[in-house]
This record gives structure tokens, C-alpha cells and sequence, in this order.
């Protein structure tokens, strides 16, 4: 083999360090912890290094800032909430009320993620989801794109559960559930219905 050819031989990719991996994830768990807590504006990065039991070089060698770190919860947050969904609507269940159920057990960090302003963050990310998700279901009719359908569903969902987060903790799961089911996401599924049936048509 010659040089040159040696030479266009890409480099195998570097495994992602195990340390740094861990101290990526002790971060996150320590601004979720820290965020349960107080609000998001009173916590500075020594806090979230301290609570993590890592050093503040660290934090700069995963993030750039304190935002940073903030705008990565928010949408590990919503990709969380959104692959439970879909795993319990593959067992069966209702993804509706997977989505109510996860964010009941996280309703703090969302909370605090939607006070410190990351609903925009969440929203483009939800919709992003849903687009990725349509896209599975090949060609789109022209007069209703599958890409436009998923926007408009998820940003619905999404404006619904960002209210349910503003109602007293007590609210009851199965109110926002229902109205999730009747008046977002079965008139979308017929919608949808409809559409695939007339590409395979």
C-alpha cells in the first residue's frame, strides 16, 4: 500500500472517555437536583461543580457556559419524555398518557426548566421530534405535508402540557390526558389515516 493510500485512510473514530462521560452526566444530575431547589437565575456554576463533586475546569471541558448545560436538560428532557411515550405506545398503552405520566413524576424540573424560559428550546425540539417521526411514513401529499401535520400536532401537545404545567399540582392527569386524546391527537391520527391511505391508494 502506498503512502498516499495510507494517508486517505480516515482515522478510526476516539471512544468517547468513560471519565469525562461520567462527569458529563454528574452535571446534569446535579443542576436537575439544584433546579428542584431553587430558581434556575440563583444557581452559578461553582454550585453546580460543588453538587457534582467535580472540579470547575471540568464543567468547561463539557460546556461553555452555563446555559449551556441549561439548554442540554431542557431538550434531554423533552427526548426523555418523548421515547417513553413511544416505547409504552409499542407495549400498548396510550402515548398520551405515558407523556401526562412522565411529566407528572418530573413536573419540578419542568417547571423550573419553562420559569427560566426553555419552553421555546423544548417547543422547537418537540416539533423536530415530530417531524422525524412523520418522516417515517414516506411520501407526502402536497396539500397536507406530513411535516407541516407534525408541527402543528406536536406544538398543540406542547402548548397543552406547558398549561397543565401552570394549574395547581392537584390538577387532575386525566382531565389534560382527555383533552390531549380528543382534541389533538385522534382528529390528527384520522388525518393522518386518511393520508397514508391515499399514497398507498
Amino acid at each position: 500500500m502506498s503512502n498516499k493510500e495510507v494517508s486517505d485512510i480516515a482515522p478510526a473514530p476516539r471512544r468517547p472517555d468513560a471519565r469525562a462521560i461520567r462527569s458529563k452526566e454528574a452535571l446534569r444530575q446535579s443542576l436537575r437536583a439544584l433546579m428542584a431547589e431553587r430558581p434556575f437565575k440563583q444557581i452559578t456554576i461553582k454550585d453546580i461543580t460543588s453538587h457534582a463533586g467535580v472540579s470547575y475546569p471540568v464543567f468547561f471541558r463539557q460546556f461553555r457556559n452555563i446555559e449551556d448545560i441549561f439548554n442540554d436538560i431542557a431538550v434531554s428532557e423533552v427526548d426523555a419524555m418523548l421515547e417513553f411515550a413511544m416505547l409504552s405506545f409499542h407495549e400498548g398503552d396510550a402515548s398520551s398518557e405515558q407523556m401526562c405520566r412522565y411529566l407528572m413524576d418530573n413536573r419540578v424540573i419542568w417547571q423550573s426548566l419553562f420559569a427560566a424560559g426553555a419552553s421555546p428550546t423544548m417547543r422547537e425540539r418537540f416539533a423536530r421530534r415530530g417531524i422525524e417521526t412523520a418522516r417515517t411514513f414516506g411520501q407526502r401529499r402536497p396539500e397536507m405535508p406530513l411535516e407541516l401535520a407534525a408541527t402543528i400536532v406536536s406544538g398543540a401537545i406542547f402548548e397543552a402540557l406547558g398549561w397543565w404545567l401552570r394549574q395547581p399540582d392537584d390538577f387532575p392527569i386525566a382531565t389534560i390526558q382527555h383533552v390531549l386524546d380528543t382534541f389533538v391527537i385522534e382528529p390528527a391520527n384520522h388525518r393522518l389515516a386518511l393520508l397514508i391511505a391515499r399514497e398507498l391508494g
